[in-house]
Formats: C-alpha cells, sequence, structure tokens
C-alpha cells in the first residue's frame, strides 16, 4: 500500500499563511476586544464582514491547496452547516457585489428587507389597530458613533446570511428564532478559528488567541429607532439618488466607510493588514456603488488616486489570501503585505494608507453633512428605544 507523503512548505506558502496568522490573530482581537463594553452588541455589526473574510478565505486557500503539499482542508462543520452565511456575510465587505445579481441584487435585498422588516413589525397587531400602529411602530433601527451612521438593522438582516429566497419567505417566528441561529453560527466560526489556530501552529505559526483588549471606553455607538419610510424619504431629499431604489444602498455604503474610518481601527489597530484590506475594499466597493447612484456628491479623483483605489490587482490582493503573482517581491519583506501592494502599483504602503484615508474621510464629510445623527432627529419613532 503506497503512503503519500507530505513536502514541505514553500517559502511563497510560509509567507501566505504568516499574513493568515496575523489576520486571524487581528480578528479574535476585534472580536473578543468588546467583550465587556456596554455597546459590545453594536460593536459587532462592523466586524462581521471580517468574520466571513477570514474564515471563507482561509478554508479556500487550504483547502486549494496540491495534494502533496503540507496545508490541508480542515474538517470543520462551520462550511456544512453555515457555509451559505458565511459566503453572504463575507459578501457584506463588497457591499453585496457578488454571485446573486451584483449591484442589483443588492439594491433588491435591501428593498425587500424594509418591506419584510414592515411587515415583521405591524405583525402582533390586529384590526383597525394594524393600520394607525404604522405611524408610531418604528421598523428600522440605526446605529451611530457620534454624528456617525455605522450600521443600520435593514442592512445587517441580509448580511447574517439570509439569502434573497429566503427572506421572500420569512415570517414573525423566523425573526424570533434569528438570535438563536445567530448565536449558532457565532460558535462555530470560534470552533473553526481555534481549528485553524491549532493548525497554523503545529506549522510554526504563532494565532494570539487570548488578545489583549483594546482601549475603548470612550468609543460609544449610540442606537435610535425610526420608521423605514420617513428615513428614506429624508435620504431621497438629501442624497438626490438616480434612481429612487439606490438610496438603501447609499444608505449602506455611508455604514461601511464610517465603520472602516471609526470602529474598526478601533478595535484593530491602525497597522492592521485587515483594517487595510477591509479600507481599499470599502474604498473600491463603495466607490463604485456610489458612482453609480450619486456621483453628484462625490469629489473628483486624480490617475494617481484612481491607481490605489480603482486597481483590481489590489483588489484582489486584499480579498483573498493568496499572493499569487506579488509573492516573489512579499517574500524578503520586513512587511510582506505592503511589499506586495506596492509590487503592485508601484506606491509605497504609507502612501496607500494616506490615499484611502483622504478619500474614506472625505466621502464620509460630504455624505455625514446630509445625512446624521442629528439630521435623522425629526424622524425619530416615538416608539422603540433611543440612546
Amino acid at each position: 500500500m503506497h503512503t503519500m507523503t507530505t513536502v514541505p512548505l514553500t517559502d511563497v506558502e510560509d509567507v501566505e499563511l504568516t499574513l493568515i496568522a496575523r489576520d486571524v490573530s487581528d480578528l479574535l482581537g476585534a472580536m473578543l476586544g468588546p467583550k465587556g463594553h456596554p455597546d459590545a452588541g453594536s460593536l459587532i455589526f462592523p466586524t462581521m464582514p471580517l468574520m466571513g473574510l477570514v474564515t471563507e478565505e482561509s478554508f479556500h486557500y487550504l483547502s486549494n491547496a496540491p495534494q502533496q503539499s503540507s496545508l490541508q482542508a480542515l474538517p470543520t462543520s462551520l462550511f456544512s452547516r453555515f457555509g451559505r452565511a458565511v459566503t453572504k456575510t463575507r459578501a457584506r465587505i463588497k457591499l453585496f457585489d457578488d454571485t446573486d445579481g451584483g449591484a442589483d441584487g443588492l439594491v433588491e435585498i435591501l428593498e425587500l428587507a424594509h418591506s419584510k422588516s414592515v411587515e415583521w413589525f405591524r405583525e402582533p397587531h390586529r384590526g383597525p389597530i394594524r393600520s394607525l400602529i404604522r405611524r408610531f411602530q418604528p421598523d428600522l433601527g440605526i446605529f451611530f458613533v457620534g454624528e456617525n451612521l455605522i450600521a443600520s438593522t435593514h442592512a445587517v438582516l441580509p448580511a447574517m446570511g439570509i439569502t434573497l429566497n429566503e427572506l421572500q419567505d420569512f415570517s414573525s417566528k423566523d425573526m424570533e428564532r434569528l438570535v438563536e441561529r445567530s448565536f449558532a453560527f457565532s460558535s462555530e466560526v470560534g470552533v473553526y478559528l481555534g481549528q485553524l489556530a491549532t493548525f497554523l501552529h503545529q506549522l510554526g505559526k504563532h494565532v494570539e488567541l487570548q488578545p489583549e483588549a483594546p482601549d475603548i471606553r470612550d468609543l460609544r455607538v449610540s442606537h435610535n429607532d425610526f420608521i423605514g419610510a420617513n428615513v428614506y424619504r429624508l435620504a431621497l431629499y438629501s442624497f438626490r439618488p438616480n434612481e429612487a431604489r439606490f438610496v438603501g444602498a447609499v444608505i449602506m455604503a455611508l455604514a461601511h466607510i464610517n465603520a472602516a474610518l471609526y470602529v474598526l481601527p478601533r478595535l484593530l489597530g491602525v497597522k492592521s493588514n485587515l483594517l487595510l484590506r477591509f479600507q481599499l475594499l470599502t474604498a473600491y466597493h463603495a466607490g463604485k456603488t456610489l458612482e453609480a447612484s450619486i456621483p453628484q456628491i462625490l469629489p473628483p479623483i486624480s490617475e494617481a488616486e484612481r491607481t490605489v483605489l480603482r486597481s483590481r490587482q489590489v483588489r484582489n490582493l486584499c480579498a483573498h489570501f493568496g499572493l499569487r503573482g506579488a509573492a516573489q517581491t512579499a517574500m524578503a519583506a520586513e512587511d510582506p503585505f505592503g511589499a506586495a501592494l506596492q509590487s503592485l502599483i508601484s506606491v509605497s504602503r504609507s502612501e496607500v494608507e494616506a490615499v484611502v484615508n483622504q478619500w474614506l474621510n472625505t466621502v464620509s464629510d460630504l455624505l455625514t453633512a446630509r445625512l446624521s445623527k442629528s439630521s435623522l432627529a425629526p424622524c425619530r419613532a416615538w416608539l422603540g428605544s433611543h440612546s
């Protein structure tokens, strides 16, 4: 009987695994850091796409290794139980620009999430009060850091892995079971990351399973409940998108940009590769979404900025763990990820960070001037919770 022997890691695999281990450590820090924080429940929203990115891409990386490689697919139940949820959660980092209809698919699922939300909150009411209560019953929750919108319940709902077809048939009973489903999903993610950390340790790559908690005592998230129709009416007036149906996607893009600026740097650290991945992917995909919906509001970008913000090569480097054509440059570098970036577009990491942060801040300021916590205050629902 022939026994297949594995071969040692290649130099490229060694660097790629080092980057994966760093991202896993950073992700665990972002997930565990808010533990005990009064707003821990709200801070999970910006980290959800990171969970999808790291889990799915690390699993694909290991699963696609050559047969005789030391790398191997992990025997995880995450992808048999929640594979679809992982994919959709990861797709949120791209504003759902995935295989389910691209930008039009995003618009459709956000519109459906809004209409289903109205239906669920009206469900308990019967008779004449049913039509009366809709004037007071909130169906949209929005979360803020300062004046900056960082998440909305309509955008979070499909990001939890619920597909368009599932959402069409979703009932109020399914809504009640959503917390249980979310907990089971998060638990499976934790189990998978533990398996991944053990495997990486066996290959000489350290993952910090008990990361030092970031100092986020001054990072506070506030929450207001709204009647969604009123918010969208105000957003339509403020943004004047090319088509009214784009308004939910604009709000989602704003939430992504603000999360990249005001939440994730605090949870991940400003020098985190995972943070830079998220910020670059946000600048790429949010930029495309906003160019299609509200181009009149966006600032012009120079050719030099376009090289950084719209590069497909950079986008692919950030979206996947394989270094591909950038590997040779990264192998001997003190900062492999920065070296890989520079090899693709001839721009240093510090210059990339400066361009990305300038664009995110400029667009955040322009959009927040039109839709902020203060501007939305008149739309708050009489009922619901407010902080």
